[in-house]
């Protein structure tokens, strides 16, 4: 809004002067995922439209890095029941075999007219919700698997979103991993296995009851896990049983994703030991490491974690950050600084990261299809793209949506407590609950803003309402305030909706179920 000056003082270079009122009929910003789910079924009329006029391209797109010992590709996981049910949609397509198109809902400055940003990824190999986990494996870790075998070193990751599909992948991929081996094990050869977690600076053995593990350089630019522990393994079955022992000591919380989300970086290493056939007599070892990162989160999927859960998603972040930079530069000239130093996570894979004849490295993003997700998948895939060396051949195509918001759909929308101004809040603080929070305006930061209110902690609030019960109370309150404010605006999408039906008689498309989204493809 226009700021409403009554009073300024004159000066040699200021006259006074006025700024009008803002009007009450002028559009107000709509979040984006509310106008998402309000609109679906035109915008998903909109997106079915799109698929049927892109034909998938014949082959890989030139921009990508020609490194046969490097491979990015991404997996989409099918759209589930209950997210149909809550009015979710896709706005992922799998076109083909090597690219992949989200599609942007977005409303024009307006509020009133909506289009499509289609954005087309391009990648070494694309898998759509119907490719099953054998199909997924044998183009990505078992390749990997058989450069174990003849002794080099090969890395895989899984990356991207919580509740993305990423630990169901990995999950796969070990099992089917440890069967390949021991099919395809040489003659005299053992197998070892070990698993470890790397949560901020903190390392641990997932398979010695999480006990602390240090990182150190032997002084030869190699990082070693000292204290780590190996577990001897006779058959497939032996390494299936030590990682899944492993997977359940794993550090995992409940977020607003996720109700099991991975809070650390968990790296499985399957150790294949060759007596004698290595440099004067002795052994050769190849490895094979299966690395399923913590899943990623933005800052509005976390405004109510607490202030130990807001440091640990900032050191994945950081991390993953730093594993993006170092897959990106494998192919950098020499002497370019790779920053394998930025984290612990890359100090421990330099060896498999750093390009060479016994090396590969594969990354596995998975990705959401949801409406909500769209700027998480969107994120996600800006990541691997530059991984792949092909941000710069990242396409983006607009396409209107034939629909009309309508002039009145911003003053059906009620604003949210994050869009709250200072006044806003000030207002709120003195009638909520008939006024029992009057004294907390006091001790009110001046210009305090709904944003800062729902990002506070239980601390803050205690601070704010004067003793640690009026600060969870309060902060409760603000928590509902914010659900109701998303139902409000959920009942007037459906009154549009119905309004909108009525004046196209019956011709507005229908959103489909379930069974018809899995088999767009």
């Amino acid at each position: 809004y226009c700021l409403w000056i009554d009073e300024c003082t004159p000066s040699a270079s200021c006259k006074k002067f006025k700024m009008a009122k803002p009007s009450d009929s002028a559009p107000k910003n709509v979040d984006k995922r509310t106008f998402r789910k309000q609109f679906r079924t035109e915008i998903h009329a909109g997106i079915t439209s799109l698929r049927s006029k892109v034909a998938p391209p014949a082959r890989m797109s030139d921009a990508l890095v020609d490194d046969p010992s490097c491979k990015i590709c991404v997996r989409k996981r099918p759209i589930f029941e209950h997210e149909v049910k809550s009015g979710e949609y896709d706005v992922v397509t799998c076109n083909g075999p090597y690219n992949v198109i989200v599609h942007d809902a977005r409303m024009y400055p307006d509020c009133k007219r909506a289009f499509i940003n289609n954005i087309d990824f391009p990648f070494h190999r694309v898998f759509d919700e119907q490719t099953t986990n054998a199909s997924v494996f044998e183009e990505t870790v078992q390749p990997l698997v058989d450069l174990g075998l003849q002794g080099g070193k090969a890395v895989a990751f899984m990356f991207g979103q919580t509740g993305s599909g990423k630990t169901h992948t990995m999950t796969a991929m070990q099992d089917m991993a440890a069967a390949r081996i021991f099919d395809s094990l040489p003659d005299g050869a053992s197998i070892a296995v070990s698993m470890f977690e790397i949560a901020g600076t903190n390392s641990v053995d997932l398979l010695n009851g999480r006990a602390q593990i240090a990182m150190r350089d032997d002084g030869k630019g190699r990082f070693l896990a000292c204290g780590l522990s190996e577990v001897p393994c006779e058959n497939a079955e032996d390494i299936v049983a030590a990682l899944n022992h492993g997977r359940n000591l794993r550090a995992t919380e409940s977020t607003d994703i996720n109700s099991v989300s991975s809070r650390s970086h968990a790296i499985s290493v399957l150790r294949v030991i060759r007596p004698g056939m290595g440099i004067k007599g002795r052994p050769k070892i190849g490895e094979v490491m299966l690395v399923d990162l913590a899943g990623s989160e933005r800052k509005e999927d976390s405004m109510f974690h607490n202030a130990d859960r807001r440091r640990e998603g900032a050191a994945i972040n950081a991390s993953l950050m730093a594993l993006k930079e170092c897959i990106r530069l494998r192919g950098a000239p020499a002497g370019t600084r790779v920053p394998y130093r930025d984290s612990i996570l890359t100090q421990v894979l330099k060896e498999a990261l750093e390009p060479g004849n016994c090396t590969a490295t594969t990354v596995i993003a998975t990705i959401s299809p949801s409406a909500t997700d769209t700027e998480h998948t969107t994120n996600t895939l800006r990541h691997v793209a530059v991984m792949a060396g092909a941000e710069a051949a990242v396409a983006e195509v607009k396409g209107d949506v034939n629909m009309e918001l309508g002039p009145s759909f911003e003053q059906r929308v009620p604003t949210a407590p994050n869009r709250w101004n200072s006044e806003e809040v000030r207002e709120w603080l003195q009638t909520v609950r008939g006024g029992a929070y009057k004294d907390a305006l006091d001790r009110l930061p001046s210009g305090f803003t709904g944003a800062q209110l729902v990002k506070m902690g239980p601390a803050q609030f205690s601070r704010l309402a004067g003793s640690a019960p009026a600060g969870d109370k309060l902060r409760k309150i603000v928590q509902d305030e914010v659900k109701k404010a998303k139902l409000a605006r959920e009942e007037a999408a459906r009154a549009s909706r119905a309004t909108q039906a009525a004046r196209k008689s019956g011709t507005a498309p229908s959103l489909p179920g379930k069974e018809n989204v899995r088999s767009t493809f």
